[in-house]
């Protein structure tokens, strides 16, 4: 039994990414965190409407005017799952010459893992079914600085389980920055995954035969621009690079009809230096209806990934107070 190969992390791994770096821990985390974002091609470094999450930059939560709460499910093929939850809370204090600082805190989990995995022994006998997880545990907080700058930090503590009693655990940090020129045109930048790595010991499964390994998660610098150019029609563009040497486009755009009504189209993952990586084209909607003092909104997002006949499917439930 302990001898079996530990085939699960390819699969742990095999959330679609980038070439270079998808077989690199901390796939989950470059996904997608939400149905807005994941229908815009992930590319809202730099917007400032309907904040859900630090995940794009944690600048962007300062400018969330109400208490959010949001919940995103998503629907993925070969056994695979990713939730989310998170939410914001504005913090508004007025000083003695009656200016407002403003500020803002999020907390939320991101969870993905594989079930179902089917475990054998060295003869090929099913043993039993496997499962791994992926968790990340965040804690952001932003300040605006003056009216047209914000910065933010996003702290965060993963959690993985790889197979039984191997788990391994580790800290990272993100830095954000955005710029408002004026109303129209705002400018995004983000450092992901500062320092942030698992280490592995498998010295309790394989005996003197285990050892310890380190895997460093990519360091993903990220600009970005958004653009009103009416006040129905915004326009998303964003540039990442990371160290292992891809450089990607992402594009978005998105239309309101009404106050209740949005419709979203987006392009993730254009490869600048590797074109055989495959674009994801992305969709999605937004439906929303104020009741008192509530405000929920249901958005909708489709990714298409290029090689498979599945694509992702993620539903975001938001509640403003």
């Amino acid at each position: 039994m302990k001898k079996k190969q530990i085939t699960i992390f390819l699969i742990l791994v095999s959330f679609n990414v980038y070439s270079q770096i998808k077989s690199m821990p901390g796939a989950f985390t470059r996904m997608g965190f939400e149905a807005p974002g994941l229908s815009l091609g992930n590319s809202i470094i730099a917007e400032r409407k309907d904040v859900i999450s630090p995940y794009y930059n944690p600048a962007r939560i300062v400018f969330q005017e109400k208490i959010s709460f949001n919940l995103s499910y998503t629907f993925l093929n070969l056994d695979r799952k990713l939730n989310t939850f998170s939410f914001i809370l504005p913090i508004k204090l007025k000083q003695e010459n009656g200016e407002v600082l403003r500020s803002a805190i999020s907390a939320g989990l991101i969870n993905s893992g594989v079930n179902n995995i089917d475990g054998r022994d060295l003869d090929g006998f099913h043993t039993k079914n496997l499962s791994t997880f992926e968790d990340q545990f965040f804690l952001a907080v932003s300040a605006l600085f003056s009216k047209n700058l914000s910065i933010g930090a996003n702290f965060k503590f993963n959690y993985a389980k790889l197979y039984e009693n191997i788990t391994s655990s580790g800290f990272g940090i993100d830095i954000g920055i955005l710029y408002i020129c004026n109303n129209n045109i705002s400018f995004g930048f983000m450092i992901k995954d500062i320092n942030t790595s698992y280490e592995w010991d498998t010295s309790e499964l394989y005996g003197q035969n285990g050892n310890n390994t380190k895997e460093k998660f990519p360091l993903l610098k990220i600009i970005g621009m958004s653009y009103n150019f009416t006040n129905d029609f915004y326009f998303h563009f964003s540039f990442e690079n990371s160290n292992q040497k891809t450089n990607i486009l992402k594009f978005g755009g998105e239309y309101e009809f009404n106050n209740n009504f949005k419709i979203r189209i987006g392009v993730d993952r254009i490869d600048v230096s590797n074109s055989s990586n495959g674009i994801k084209p992305t969709f999605g909607f937004s439906y929303s209806n104020e009741f008192s003092s509530l405000k929920p909104t249901l958005n909708y997002a489709l990714c298409i990934e290029p090689f498979t006949h599945y694509p992702i499917q993620m539903l975001t439930l938001t509640i403003q107070l």
